[in-house]
């Protein structure tokens, strides 16, 4: 984010405090080149201009965290810092981006992209789902100037996005242009305290515009840095290296954690030691409520595959014998015919793949295929994350052992039991 110096001048003056020192040949490539200087910045000002914060809630995996936001409709996107990143321990991917400003200047560089839930402490009913680019920093603490107490006296009545605007403090979020028509409201108040506009939001009502008018020309800041710069080059390429060869951290998605939450919670083990699991459904409190009635579109579905395999006798035998197998080892039994809606008939049919060499025919069962009202089995459940490990990263993994077994678990998922209430 650029900081604007306002009806103001600013000087710089840099110079050595030491020499380059010579070195020799040999370590040439080792030594990098070293420089110090002193720089000397001020900044005059008249005006003091208030930008717009709010305090709101990062959710992730379950925990919300207080941060301090700028609302910024001149950004592209949305930036988190990486102190509050590390502290939630967000999952990120690497990215390489660049940060620019006025005059397509490059002002930093993100090379981490990052998942959450950004929840309103005062209406925790709502949620936004965002990603966020991480910079070291965002801006300095803000405001960066005092308020005078007697500019406070006239503030209305009403609740305030951020309820100590004019305490200077961090910013850690940067809510950008890119989720800000979701986080905007239709209420907007001009002239509150005389000069600054009040607009609602999903957070509470955002304060911007100018503190004071008539404030007299003043030293707004006055700073002396010592800057001790090198050539990283060296350390520059190892840290390339580095992410090239990392494996990337999943993002891991708001739905996804509410899968992993209820198999943590629901899952049991049978007499016999097999695993016992619920139906990750959307909405746990009505367990199929949104279905319709499903028996006679199955029934549609079952005669015209009974149509298919009068053509071909040897499908029909194979087809058979399947049914049969999961009748044998209790993975399927036989209910009566009944219209309760609450339940779910899945229609099946037969996939042929004469090139495989374990199963050549396999049985399909269609949970997403509409019921009376046009919504599925699938439709009310969480689809949960991809269990399987990118082929990639499982190749990379290797590298770790000398000798590497694969093998097939026949009918894996059909070991595992699903609740009998379902």
């Amino acid at each position: 984010m650029l900081k604007l110096l306002r009806n103001g001048t600013s000087a710089s003056n840099s110079s050595p405090s030491n020499p380059a020192r010579p070195i020799s040949a040999n370590q040439a490539n080792f030594v990098p080149n070293e420089q110090a200087g002193v720089q000397n910045y001020f900044a005059t000002g008249s005006r003091a201009i208030l930008l717009g914060t709010a305090i709101i809630n990062i959710s992730h995996l379950g925990t919300n965290f207080k941060a301090r936001a700028l609302i910024d409709s001149g950004s592209e996107a949305t930036f988190i810092t990486e102190r509050l990143f590390n502290l939630i321990r967000l999952p990120f991917q690497v990215v390489q981006a660049q940060v620019s400003g006025l005059n397509q200047t490059v002002a930093a560089q993100s090379k981490k992209l990052c998942s959450f839930t950004i929840r309103s402490p005062t209406r925790p009913a709502l949620q936004l789902e965002t990603t966020a680019y991480v910079l070291p920093q965002l801006a300095g603490n803000l405001p960066s100037y005092p308020i005078p107490q007697n500019f406070l006296r006239d503030l209305p009545d009403f609740p305030l996005a951020d309820p100590k605007f004019y305490e200077s403090a961090q910013i850690d979020v940067l809510i950008g242009a890119d989720i800000l028509p979701s986080v905007l409201l239709s209420g907007a108040k001009t002239n509150i305290c005389g000069s600054l506009l009040g607009q609602e939001t999903i957070f509470g009502w955002v304060l911007t515009g100018p503190v004071s008018a008539s404030a007299q020309s003043r030293i707004s800041s006055f700073s002396t840095q010592i800057s001790h710069a090198y050539d990283n080059s060296l350390d520059k390429l190892l840290t390339k290296f580095w992410e090239v060869e990392d494996i990337p951290t999943k993002l891991v998605k708001e739905s996804d954690s509410m899968c992993e939450k209820n198999f943590l919670q629901t899952t049991t083990r049978s007499e016999c030691g097999k695993y016992v699991v619920t139906l990750p459904f959307r909405d746990p409190e009505h367990i199929g409520s949104g279905l319709g009635h499903s028996r006679s579109f199955a029934l549609a579905q079952f005669l015209r595959n009974e149509q298919r395999l009068k053509r071909d006798e040897a499908l029909k035998a194979r087809y058979d014998s399947v049914i049969q197998e999961y009748l044998d080892l209790k993975h399927m039994r036989q209910v009566l015919p009944t219209h309760d809606c609450n339940a779910y008939y899945m229609p099946h049919h037969a996939v042929l793949k004469p090139e495989s060499v374990t199963t050549k025919l396999r049985v399909v069962f269609n949970a997403s295929s509409p019921s009376s009202n046009g919504t599925s089995l699938n439709d009310i459940l969480h689809a949960g994350p991809v269990l399987q490990s990118d082929l990639t990263i499982q190749i990379l993994k290797w590298r770790y052992f000398r000798y590497v077994f694969n093998a097939d678990i026949e009918k894996m998922y059909r070991q595992i039991w699903v609740d009998p209430r379902h």
